[in-house]
């Protein structure tokens, strides 16, 4: 059974959720169930049973999800000074703990520490949250990233507005002149979101890619259910029936929302730069939709797993930092020193040729 999983989980992609969306469970189990088949594979062969083939012949099928989930790379050496060299930032914030999530106090200010002491030359913001209350002057973030964190152009989607005041959606700040930028909307049945920004970068335009795909929206109820997994009466059930539900709108969604991301990138005239928590894991069809014609900087310039996304499951990469196959990433790096966020920030640095 665990290597027909496996087996299909390399179909995950090639079929989309919209048709059979239960392949994607498979997806986001990836992990898990190549780590049981290894271990399937070694026990029967330690037990000389020919039963070890079927694990390994299930292991091979999805070599191709392995080389997508599991960096071998290594940082090229380039040096800090080449203007040729551009880093980038990927950072699903939270909307800055204004919930307050974060049991760490002042952890608005931390984050802000870090952009200010990264300094991306880009950087791309999920999950953005700014405020022109006065009396939220701390999350006044479009202002403060221009004063504190030296940003001079800069892109806001701005996809929510509540008391007039207070802005929520998805953010570009950039060291350089923003030419043009288009909203990519998702349509009304969501709260997710994408935009491009093309830039002159030395004289040269560049597609900046921002996207946050279909978020699942678990509740604190969903999260007591899965920490205490059982089925034994009608509430037990119809909690496991409402997360499938959520989980299955999610696939969906991304689905459509991964295909008209593609079709941008594939329309560009500019080089392309794509950054985004795509709430997908890298056997997804999501991941392989969006990515393809494209490069993923971690497997092109890091090793690992490489994981971005802090949660009761371990081993989760859900945001991606991608670009053209004519820029050549020379340096990845998850900033995981802290947990200013359920995400880690991701940041590359890439040569443009």
């Amino acid at each position: 059974m665990a290597a027909l999983m496996l087996l299909l989980t390399e179909l995950n992609h090639w079929f989309s959720p919209k048709e059979i969306w239960w392949f994607s469970f498979l997806g986001l189990g990836f992990p898990y169930l190549f780590i049981v088949n290894f271990c399937f594979a070694i026990f029967w062969l330690l037990q000389k049973k020919w039963w070890f083939l079927i694990s390994i012949f299930a292991l091979l099928f999805n070599f191709n999800n392995l080389q997508n989930s599991l960096a071998w790379s290594s940082e090229k050496s380039f040096s800090a000074s080449d203007s040729s060299i551009l880093k980038v930032m990927s950072f699903n914030v939270r909307v800055f703990d204004l919930y307050e999530y974060n049991p760490q106090k002042n952890n608005v200010e931390n984050e802000i520490s870090l952009l200010k002491k990264e300094h991306p030359q880009i950087l791309c913001i999920q999950e953005f949250y700014t405020s022109e209350s006065p009396k939220q002057t701390i999350y006044n973030m479009l202002s403060r990233l221009q004063k504190e964190a030296g940003y001079k152009y800069f892109h806001f989607y701005n996809s929510l507005t509540l008391r007039n005041t207070d802005h929520w959606g998805i953010a570009v700040f950039s060291d350089f002149e923003i030419n043009q930028s288009v909203d990519i909307d998702f349509g009304k049945r969501t709260e997710n979101e994408a935009c491009y920004c093309d830039i002159n970068i030395h004289h040269k335009t560049y597609r900046i890619v921002n996207t946050h795909l279909q978020s699942v929206y678990f509740g604190k109820r969903d999260y007591t259910y899965l920490d205490n997994l059982k089925l034994e009466d009608d509430e037990d059930m119809n909690a496991g029936k409402r997360i499938l539900r959520k989980l299955k709108r999610g696939f969906v969604r991304r689905a459509q929302q991964a295909e008209t991301v593609a079709n941008i990138v594939a329309q560009s005239p500019y080089p392309i730069i794509l950054c985004g928590d795509f709430n997908d894991t890298p056997a997804s069809y999501s991941y392989h939709t969006i990515s393809n014609n494209l490069q993923d900087a971690f497997l092109v310039s890091s090793n690992g797993i490489g994981t971005t996304y802090i949660s009761r499951f371990p081993f989760l990469r859900i945001d991606y930092l991608m670009t053209d196959k004519n820029i050549s990433p020379v340096k990845f790096k998850t900033l995981n020193e802290q947990i200013l966020s359920d995400h880690y920030p991701i940041e590359a640095w890439l040569k443009l040729n």
